[in-house]
């Protein structure tokens, strides 16, 4: 049914790291990143489009990380590579240091983790990945509450690939 319509459909998935065992605990009820993977070369081995969303990318993920997904999904040709760091909203935070009881390295990291190391770790992600392919798309906080915490370089980096806020007001009425 799907590939009868094929060009009418887009399937994709999150995949924001590809270690299985850390998924175990932050989505003991999601599919394995590995599982994912195979999901989405089967999509594309059918000619069915397919987009990633790295999301949400943790705070104490590195570059290598980031490098390591990029690599696995690229011989997919997404037709888009959908990026959102971990937001320190509400619990989300208290949720994740509880979830990795088990990887005490990782649960330090959040401890730091404020507004403002999160505008940075953005700008930084974000950074990484529009260099790394042009299918990239950067979506953190559309509010803009993170232009209090970077220079204005980064700003305006990130001013460029971010909806005009008249966008942004359309699309929240």
């Amino acid at each position: 049914l799907l590939t009868a319509y094929k060009d009418q459909i887009l399937i994709g998935t999150s995949l924001p790291y590809m270690d299985d065992s850390l998924s175990r605990a932050l989505e003991p009820r999601a599919t394995s990143p590995s599982r994912r993977l195979k999901m989405l070369q089967r999509a594309h081995e059918r000619g069915l489009n397919v987009y990633v969303a790295v999301a949400p990318f943790m705070p104490f993920h590195d570059e290598d990380v980031m490098e390591d997904v990029l690599q696995n999904i690229r011989p997919l040709n997404p037709r888009e590579i959908f990026c959102e760091v971990l937001n320190p909203k509400g619990d989300n935070i208290l949720m994740m240091a509880e979830a990795l009881s088990s990887f005490p390295e990782f649960s330090e990291t959040l401890k730091d983790y404020s507004p403002k190391s999160w505008a940075q770790f953005t700008w930084k992600v974000l950074s990484i990945g529009m260099k790394s392919d042009k299918r990239f798309i950067p979506w953190p906080d559309t509010q803009r509450f993170w232009k209090t915490h970077l220079d204005h370089k980064q700003t305006a980096f990130l001013d460029d690939y971010l909806p005009p806020k008249e966008m942004r007001d359309a699309i929240s009425a």
